[in-house]
């Protein structure tokens, strides 16, 4: 049986664009970003704090039954031009609310991860200012599990 974790990774690059509040969030697939990058936008599958992608682990119960638990790392960067820090702040948890909505609202990930798959997620927040202002990373961890 194949992994689930590349499946996750195509789901998460095809909804986040299309969560509330994403509309104007450049979504890449691991691509290199530039200092000509947006003001808002994520990376899935790749971070800037270690370069992680995630995990995979894959277990074989004693029933013979697979099971497989992974992570994929998405990374989310909010500026907003202001000076006042308290405006990414706000615009980055409300990319995280909507992205932990729809993650609670639909565990399989579409079922991706079948019948008793779950998914959460963990957030390491970091504030940061550079020459374009302002801004906040959030290294967003999708943890999931699933029967294989």
């Amino acid at each position: 049986m194949s992994a689930r974790w590349p499946e996750v990774v195509t789901y998460l690059l095809t909804t986040l664009p299309n969560l509330p509040g994403w509309g104007q969030v450049a979504v890449y697939d691991t691509d290199a970003i530039t200092d000509a990058a947006p003001a808002s936008y994520a990376i899935v599958g790749k971070t800037s704090d270690d370069n992680t992608s995630g995990n995979y682990v894959r277990m074989i119960e004693p029933s013979m039954m697979v099971m497989e638990s992974g992570t994929v790392r998405v990374h989310i960067v909010t500026r907003t031009g202001d000076p006042d820090p308290a405006g990414v702040r706000t615009d980055g948890f409300a990319l995280i609310s909507a992205l932990e909505d729809a993650l609670m609202a639909d565990q399989d990930l579409g079922g991706v991860l079948g019948q008793i798959g779950t998914v959460d997620l963990t957030v390491d927040v970091l504030s940061f200012s550079d020459q374009r202002g302002i801004g906040q990373s959030l290294i967003v961890s999708v943890n999931y599990t699933s029967q294989t």
